[in-house]
Protein backbone atom coordinates (compact mmCIF):
# COMPACT_ATOMS: atom_id res chain seq x y z
CA UNK A 1 0.00 0.00 0.00
CA UNK A 2 2.67 2.68 1.12
CA UNK A 3 4.35 1.85 -2.71
CA UNK A 4 1.62 2.63 -4.26
CA UNK A 5 1.10 5.87 -2.31
CA UNK A 6 4.45 6.65 -3.43
CA UNK A 7 3.95 5.71 -6.80
CA UNK A 8 1.32 7.74 -7.38
CA UNK A 9 2.28 10.92 -5.57
CA UNK A 10 5.32 10.51 -7.61
CA UNK A 11 3.78 10.45 -10.63
CA UNK A 12 1.03 13.22 -9.65
CA UNK A 13 4.77 15.69 -9.01
CA UNK A 14 5.84 14.58 -12.57
CA UNK A 15 2.51 15.09 -13.95
CA UNK A 16 2.21 18.46 -12.71
CA UNK A 17 6.14 19.36 -13.41
CA UNK A 18 5.84 18.98 -17.05
CA UNK A 19 1.91 21.16 -16.79
CA UNK A 20 4.08 23.99 -15.48
CA UNK A 21 6.86 23.48 -18.26
CA UNK A 22 4.59 23.84 -20.65
CA UNK A 23 3.18 26.86 -19.85
CA UNK A 24 6.48 28.35 -19.11
CA UNK A 25 7.92 27.47 -22.75
CA UNK A 26 8.14 28.74 -26.29
CA UNK A 27 5.27 28.43 -28.50
CA UNK A 28 4.83 25.00 -30.67
CA UNK A 29 4.50 24.78 -34.19
CA UNK A 30 0.50 24.32 -33.74
CA UNK A 31 0.79 28.17 -31.51
CA UNK A 32 2.80 29.84 -34.09
CA UNK A 33 0.41 28.89 -37.26
CA UNK A 34 -2.70 29.30 -35.19
CA UNK A 35 -1.43 32.57 -34.49
CA UNK A 36 -0.32 33.68 -37.90
CA UNK A 37 -3.43 32.25 -39.13
CA UNK A 38 -5.65 34.47 -36.92
CA UNK A 39 -3.20 37.87 -37.50
CA UNK A 40 -3.65 37.49 -41.17
CA UNK A 41 -7.50 36.85 -41.48
CA UNK A 42 -7.68 39.94 -38.87
CA UNK A 43 -5.79 42.00 -41.18
CA UNK A 44 -7.25 41.14 -44.39
CA UNK A 45 -11.11 41.11 -42.88
CA UNK A 46 -9.72 45.01 -41.67
CA UNK A 47 -8.46 45.93 -45.08
CA UNK A 48 -10.76 43.84 -47.44
CA UNK A 49 -13.82 43.49 -44.86
CA UNK A 50 -16.23 40.85 -46.09
CA UNK A 51 -16.68 39.35 -49.42
CA UNK A 52 -15.76 36.22 -51.66
CA UNK A 53 -12.00 37.68 -52.40
CA UNK A 54 -11.24 38.43 -49.31
CA UNK A 55 -12.22 34.47 -48.20
CA UNK A 56 -10.04 33.56 -51.26
CA UNK A 57 -7.37 34.92 -49.66
CA UNK A 58 -7.94 34.25 -46.06
CA UNK A 59 -7.39 30.24 -47.99
CA UNK A 60 -4.77 30.99 -49.48
CA UNK A 61 -3.01 32.46 -46.49
CA UNK A 62 -4.23 29.40 -44.53
CA UNK A 63 -2.69 27.04 -47.09
CA UNK A 64 0.58 28.83 -46.75
CA UNK A 65 0.72 28.86 -43.31
CA UNK A 66 -0.27 24.98 -42.76
CA UNK A 67 2.73 24.05 -45.22
CA UNK A 68 5.16 26.38 -43.32
CA UNK A 69 7.31 24.53 -40.67
CA UNK A 70 8.90 26.01 -37.26
CA UNK A 71 13.00 26.00 -37.04
CA UNK A 72 13.06 27.12 -33.55
CA UNK A 73 12.30 29.97 -31.62
CA UNK A 74 14.39 31.46 -28.98
CA UNK A 75 13.30 33.95 -25.82
CA UNK A 76 13.02 37.60 -26.68
CA UNK A 77 12.35 38.97 -23.37
CA UNK A 78 9.67 38.42 -20.70
CA UNK A 79 6.97 36.38 -22.43
CA UNK A 80 8.25 36.89 -25.80
CA UNK A 81 9.75 34.83 -28.45
CA UNK A 82 11.21 34.97 -32.48
CA UNK A 83 10.60 32.10 -34.04
CA UNK A 84 12.19 31.08 -37.78
CA UNK A 85 9.81 29.27 -40.05
CA UNK A 86 10.50 27.83 -43.64
CA UNK A 87 7.62 28.80 -45.15
CA UNK A 88 6.41 28.13 -49.32
CA UNK A 89 10.71 27.50 -49.79
CA UNK A 90 11.94 30.67 -47.75
CA UNK A 91 12.07 31.95 -44.50
CA UNK A 92 10.28 33.81 -42.56
CA UNK A 93 10.79 35.61 -38.58
CA UNK A 94 7.64 36.28 -36.20
CA UNK A 95 7.58 37.55 -32.78
CA UNK A 96 5.54 35.35 -30.27
CA UNK A 97 3.78 37.07 -27.32
CA UNK A 98 1.81 35.25 -25.00
CA UNK A 99 -1.26 37.12 -24.27
CA UNK A 100 -4.21 36.35 -21.93
CA UNK A 101 -5.64 34.70 -24.48
CA UNK A 102 -2.87 32.63 -25.98
CA UNK A 103 0.02 33.36 -28.44
CA UNK A 104 0.26 35.84 -30.59
CA UNK A 105 1.76 36.86 -33.36
CA UNK A 106 3.57 40.45 -34.17
CA UNK A 107 6.26 41.36 -36.56
CA UNK A 108 9.41 40.90 -35.78
CA UNK A 109 11.02 43.94 -37.07
CA UNK A 110 14.19 42.58 -38.87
Amino acid sequence: MKNSVQRAALVAALSASALLAACGGSPSESDVRTAIEKQSEQQLRLIGGKGSFVDEQIAEQKKAVESSKLIGCKSDGGKAFLCDLEINGGSARVRMLKGSDGWLAASAGN
